[in-house]
């Protein structure tokens, strides 16, 4: 049996080809984001955080992906960085886009930060992803 809906989980940061980088109100919140804060991608060998590397009140000019809201009073954000998108793309196995969840939230090194699946592309092609047998309630 196929499944209609598919996967109903939403991504929480999207990495786009382009260098686009959409975060979540959701996200943004957990990492306390504010206009100007500069975002970057860590790993510890074994996950990948997404953390605020500078906060914008200590940055001057322009940054490679630094956040701003997505329109005014808004709680998403968006960023900028070819370099990152493709890094993360890379990590995924996306071609086009990376629509990424997160995990939990931790303090790293000083940073807060919140662990990045990467391994976990919600846009994969979801046509072909099958109900398994004990959700059937036909029996």
């Amino acid at each position: 049996m196929k499944s209609l809906l598919g996967n109903s989980r939403r991504p929480d940061v999207t990495f786009y080809k382009s260098g686009r980088i959409d975060i979540t109100a959701r996200v943004a919140h957990k990492l306390c984001l504010s206009e100007g804060d500069v975002i970057d991608v860590a790993s510890d060998g074994m996950e990948y955080y997404l953390y605020v590397r500078t906060k914008g009140i200590y940055t001057e000019g322009k940054h490679e992906a630094q956040c701003w809201p997505t329109k005014k009073g808004s709680h998403n954000f968006r960023a900028h960085s070819v370099r990152l998108c493709h890094n993360v793309m890379c990590l995924s196995g996306a071609e086009e886009v990376a629509r990424l969840p997160i995990g939990d939230f931790e303090l790293r090194n000083g940073y807060p930060s919140v662990i990045l699946i990467v391994r976990n592309n919600l846009s994969e092609d979801i046509a072909n992803s099958q109900i398994p047998i004990s959700y059937d309630k036909r029996d």
